[in-house]
């Protein structure tokens, strides 16, 4: 909370002087790292077994 509290207020003070650019790369790097995390997931669960047992599986 704290550090997000100071990026709040340096990025306020970069938009009062009209001086604020936005981190493109940054945007960029999380959205691949997600889309990549949720690819992961996916494939997990497509690809993971059943378990025999599970009550997802119908009798």
């Amino acid at each position: 909370m704290l550090l997000t509290t100071i990026h709040y207020f340096f990025v306020r003070r970069d938009i009062d002087e009209d001086t604020y650019e936005p981190a493109d790369r940054w945007v960029t790097i999380f959205s691949i790292a997600v889309t990549l995390l949720a690819t992961g997931v996916i494939y997990y669960v497509f690809t993971s077994p059943l378990n025999p047992n599970s009550i997802v599986v119908a009798d």
